[in-house]
């Protein structure tokens, strides 16, 4: 993302988070996630009209259940290319939970890892979880 503007049309939709964030946008100091995402977009040059914050219904599959979902909403409103931003270690997991579930429609789907560094554990982690959705979540192994 430019800092010079933002694409109009394109929508920015953020799993909704209930938690609090030190941030120097309030008086009180803490804001809410939802908040502190749409003041840091806002930055960047997007409107906060063009910024959604969902929702989700938590699974014990937690990245299945968000593509499930997220894949739903996409289905409904008639989008047609879907960008991921995931933490590195995440990247592999997200997309194929995506590209399961949207499958059918005609949906480009873009991933881009985050910038932050990760554990050798998290990742050590990661490759268990993908490991489980490849064997007994995701069809026909995208």
């Amino acid at each position: 993302m430019k800092r010079s503007g933002f694409n109009r049309g394109l929508r920015i939709i953020l799993k909704s988070q209930c938690r609090f964030q030190n941030s120097k946008f309030k008086v009180q100091n803490y804001i809410s996630f939802d908040e502190w995402s749409v003041l840091k977009l806002k930055e960047y040059g997007v409107p906060a009209d063009d910024v959604e914050a969902i929702q989700m219904k938590e699974g014990f599959f937690g990245t299945f259940s968000e593509a499930k979902g997220i894949s739903s909403l996409i289905k409904d409103r008639g989008y047609k290319d879907l960008l991921l931003i995931s933490s590195l270690d995440h990247t592999h997991r997200a997309k194929i939970s995506f590209k399961n579930f949207l499958k059918e429609q005609t949906v480009s789907v873009y991933i881009q890892a985050s910038g932050e560094r990760i554990l050798l554990r998290h990742a050590i982690v990661e490759f268990l979880k993908l490991k489980v959705y490849q064997y007994f979540l995701i069809e026909n192994k995208i």
